[in-house]
């Protein structure tokens, strides 16, 4: 992790509702005629009440494929039942996985899902962030997941306060809470989990998953003059951001563990002294990367994209 990008990523601001992930199974998608197997679609996000309704009876109303069982829960309990399945081997029930991306780090080392470039390849047109997609390999050529929806980090400031900040090292690295969409080894049918990635990056699912959830597309839409105000800015934020030639997508930390508090604290003490108390920029960067490597090192904790993978502690540049 570099501290480069560390030291920009503490300048953020949170503007969308983040998902729970607490909550029961219920049914899912529209059968049309035989179209295979039916299978769990088994997601970390979409838990609360209002969330899960949205998802079986709006974003997934129109699709038209095998029945699919939407089913959400708390991170342990869906990881754990993925894997469980992939442990056991053969068909299982769980035919599509949509979870965070550092969510699938653990199973990827355990090779839980399928290589789905081909899908990806399918999907070029709609212009899904490369960045987006190299986070989905997770250093390998093997494509884990399809980018399925994102959320994001702002930083919101009055232009007259921007004479105020200090202009020091800079960068184009934005933090991005990037939800892909796996399907395991052991899915009882995969062509069915396919069409289901087909429909759910379709422009209009994407709109649909915006209005009702709050989550922001990643493919190219074209967004509805009706769209919230509000809604409407950060969308159109998201989108130059994300699309933006030189910008770096840097995904939420993975495997802090119980170093999660003191790798916050040691983001916010930087933008504190950097733009707050206008300390020189890269004392506070070399200070705080110290800290932020004997979190690294106390922690065992690897590397994560965009910085590639280590065998040990990661390294802080």
């Amino acid at each position: 992790m570099s501290a480069r990008a560390f030291a920009f990523a503490a300048a953020a601001t949170i503007l969308i509702t983040a998902c729970s992930t607490t909550g029961t199974p219920s049914g899912g998608g529209t059968t049309a005629g035989d179209q295979g197997n039916p299978f769990v679609f088994a997601s970390t996000q979409f838990s609360p009440v209002t969330e899960q309704e949205n998802m079986r009876k709006k974003i997934l109303a129109a699709y038209q494929g095998a029945s699919v069982d939407f089913v959400t829960d708390n991170e342990p309990t869906i990881l754990n039942r993925i894997s469980a399945e992939a442990k056991a081997g053969g068909e299982q029930q769980i035919g599509l996985a949509g979870l965070e991306n550092g969510q699938f780090a653990a199973l990827v080392a355990a090779g839980a899902f399928d290589d789905v470039t081909k899908i990806a390849d399918k999907h070029k047109d709609q212009k899904i962030p490369q960045d987006m997609l190299t986070l989905g390999k997770f250093g390998g050529n093997a494509q884990v997941y399809i980018p399925w929806m994102q959320a994001t980090y702002f930083m919101v400031a009055s232009k007259q306060a921007l004479q105020y900040l200090p202009a020091g090292p800079k960068g184009r690295y934005y933090m991005s809470v990037v939800i892909g969409l796996g399907i395991p080894k052991a899915s009882p049918n995969k062509a069915g989990a396919e069409a289901l990635i087909d429909y759910l990056l379709k422009p209009e699912t994407q709109i649909v998953t915006l209005r009702e959830n709050s989550f922001f597309p990643v493919v190219d839409v074209k967004m509805p003059s009706d769209l919230n105000k509000g809604l409407q800015l950060e969308a159109d934020a998201v989108a130059k951001q994300a699309n933006s030639k030189d910008a770096k997508v840097v995904p939420l930390p993975v495997g802090l563990g119980g170093k999660g508090g003191e790798f916050n604290k040691t983001i916010t003490d930087t933008f504190v002294r950097v733009v707050v108390k206008n300390e020189p920029v890269q004392t506070v960067l070399d200070e705080q990367a110290a800290i932020i490597q004997k979190i690294m090192t106390d922690g065992n904790i690897k590397c994560w994209g965009p910085d590639g993978t280590s065998t040990g502690a990661c390294q802080v540049k």
